[in-house]
């Protein structure tokens, strides 16, 4: 699970992918508001077998979760998971209850 702010300037998500490369698709939906999405090509960057990629939002909100999926340029899965919202800081006792 991916930790997303509220924030709307440039934030990133840390993941280990199945092939390391910078050019890939995110896809990223809202799971309570399904128009909420971002769906575009972005370039990572490499760094110790992780691949950290930019994203930027504007209706990020506090206790949603969010379904991500990261792709190659051709549609292959790297990777997907989920990302909650939160802006708490005390991450060790934040509890999620689906």
């Amino acid at each position: 699970m991916e930790i997303l702010k509220t924030q709307i300037t440039e934030q990133s998500i840390k993941i280990i992918p199945r092939v390391l490369q910078t050019d890939v698709h995110l896809y990223l939906v809202d799971k309570e508001q399904e128009s909420n999405v971002i769906d575009l090509d972005v370039t990572g960057v490499i760094e110790n077998e992780f691949l950290t990629i930019p994203i930027t939002a504007n209706f990020f909100k506090e206790g949603r979760k969010y379904h991500i999926e990261i792709t190659d340029l051709s549609g292959v899965r790297l990777w997907m998971g989920l990302a909650m919202c939160t802006d708490k800081t005390d991450l060790q006792n934040y509890k999620i209850y689906e």
